[in-house]
């Protein structure tokens, strides 16, 4: 799995990167990702919002032996993909980074070693024709139940319920103080009084802590029930089973259309060709035998 904060995900092989890439994303990104793109340096492509995004990708498959039917769709997106090193990244966009691990000035800190947001797939090295499909999935009535304990309700309503209390209390004290102390800067004769209002605050903005530290408890304590542990488990075997993209790779280079070149052109096509139109050359033969093996990141 994926996970960004920019709805936009990436593969790419950091060695196939320029080496100036950091400096370069510093001055426009979004432009040098598409550059890098159409010269089938990397492939990137919007998700739709932020959060985890599930990537499956198949080596040296076909697209009728792929999982998933999906012989009959049009592909989102044909090109090639530069895997120079055999590390393939699958992971946010806004973590590519010439040291996906280490990160860069346009980076969030850390990078992927402080951000577990994608993974790195072992891939023989060369040059691939990408073909890359998008599901959608609106079937939610599927997925296992989210609760497997009836107290698993108890930690978001005392989040809730002590993060309201811990933060109006503590407004509610610095106003109260901050009003006593001009009392008393003017000589209010009112400034001897109303003391107690500020010990109210204090004991409701300390109920919401203990409210908060029960919620974080309670929440890893309920984490380990075994109960828990296999709804969450089944739960995150069927989100692994929903891609939202699907990335077929094929050695050989010319295995595919060129970047840019519309979903449904035929292969070998230039870019531009509309889809439908008469192929041209053919393209080349994939080198290596089918795997069948799918790796989910």
């Amino acid at each position: 799995m994926a996970g960004t904060d920019a709805a936009t995900v990436a593969a790419f092989d950091a060695a196939a990167l320029p080496a100036d890439f950091d400096a370069r994303a510093e001055d426009d990104v979004a432009a040098l990702l598409e550059s890098l793109q159409a010269e089938g340096r990397l492939w990137y492509s919007g998700t739709g919002g932020d959060g985890t995004c599930v990537v499956h990708v198949h080596v040296d498959v076909h697209v009728d032996d792929v999982p998933g039917d999906l012989a009959g769709e049009d592909p989102a997106w044909r090109g090639e993909l530069d895997i120079p090193s055999g590390g393939l990244w699958v992971c946010g966009a806004e973590y590519v980074a010439n040291d996906p691990v280490r990160g860069s000035a346009v980076t969030p800190k850390g990078g992927l070693g402080r951000y577990a947001q994608g993974r790195r797939l072992d891939v023989p090295p060369g040059r691939y024709g990408l073909t890359v499909f998008e599901r959608e999935w609106d079937d939610a009535s599927a997925l296992p139940p989210p609760r497997a304990h009836l107290l698993q309700i108890v930690p978001p309503l005392l989040y809730f319920v002590g993060g309201i209390a811990t933060f109006f209390a503590v407004a509610a004290f610095v106003i109260s103080l901050v009003g006593k102390l001009i009392q008393i800067a003017r000589g209010s004769p009112n400034a001897d009084t109303g003391w107690l209002i500020l010990l109210h605050d204090l004991a409701v903005a300390g109920a919401g802590a203990v409210a908060l530290l029960a919620a974080w408890f309670l929440e890893r304590r309920l984490a380990r029930l075994p109960s828990v542990v296999r709804a969450q488990a089944a739960a995150d075997a069927v989100i692994a089973s929903r891609p939202a993209f699907v990335l077929v790779l094929r050695r050989g280079g010319g295995a595919g259309t060129p970047a840019g070149a519309p979903a449904g052109a035929p292969a070998g096509a230039p870019a531009g060709t509309p889809a439908g139109a008469p192929a041209g050359a053919p393209a080349g033969t994939p080198a290596g035998t089918p795997a069948g093996t799918p790796a989910a990141t």
